[in-house]
């Protein structure tokens, strides 16, 4: 459920500042939406958690890397074992962890796991910035706090710096605001579509 706040939504309550926009989102992410907000965001390599095939290319030569490393330095893995048992036994974590990543197995438990997709986000966003309510946690973020977003037909992705990023799907949004509410974002961030690296693609001077 969500609700779109306008200057005559507010009645007349005194607002310090230009609030005149305000969407109060609240919603539970469906995993295809999460999905979607990922593959929006790392079009080519995916992520940790849902690997596209590079990625996992990646990650497969990365375990048979470590697997004949020792071999390589002119060990027998006999020797390894015996010789650095401590080595061995990290060189060989990190090879099955490469091999499970690669095959994609717990990766989907972990996702949910790290991610928490069953859990409401309480999305509020105004002309001074977006407060996300999730978790148990509460992030104030001034606008000046994202890199850029992504949009589909579906959702919005919000980045920001790092690993972060904050997925929105428009079904949360009201149907007579999603314009406005694209035109807010439009004038507040750089865009940017999948595969592409240019720091701004949305024509608004920001």
């Amino acid at each position: 459920m969500s609700d779109l706040l306008t200057f005559s939504d507010q009645g007349d309550h005194e607002i310090v500042g230009d609030k005149s926009i305000c969407f109060d989102l609240r919603f539970i992410l469906t995993e295809a939406e999460w999905r979607e907000g990922t593959d929006l965001l790392h079009p080519i390599f995916g992520t940790a958690y849902n690997p596209k095939p590079p990625l996992r290319i990646f990650f497969a030569v990365c375990g048979v890397l470590n697997l004949i490393g020792p071999v390589l330095s002119g060990w027998s893995w006999g020797e390894f074992l015996r010789d650095q048992p401590q080595r061995a036994a990290l060189v060989l974590l990190v090879a099955l962890a490469c091999a499970l990543a690669a095959a994609g197995i717990g990766m989907k438990a972990l996702d949910r796991r790290l991610n928490r997709i069953d859990l409401e986000r309480h999305i509020v966003v105004t002309n001074q910035g977006v407060t996300i309510t999730w978790n148990n946690r509460v992030f104030n973020h001034e606008w000046k706090d994202f890199v850029y977003f992504r949009e589909t037909a579906n959702v919005v992705v919000l980045r920001n710096p790092g690993v972060r990023f904050w997925t929105i799907p428009l079904r949360a949004v009201p149907a007579a605001g999603e314009s406005r509410f694209r035109e807010h974002l439009h004038s507040k961030l750089p865009r940017r579509q999948p595969y592409s690296w240019s720091p701004d693609s949305s024509r608004y001077a920001h």
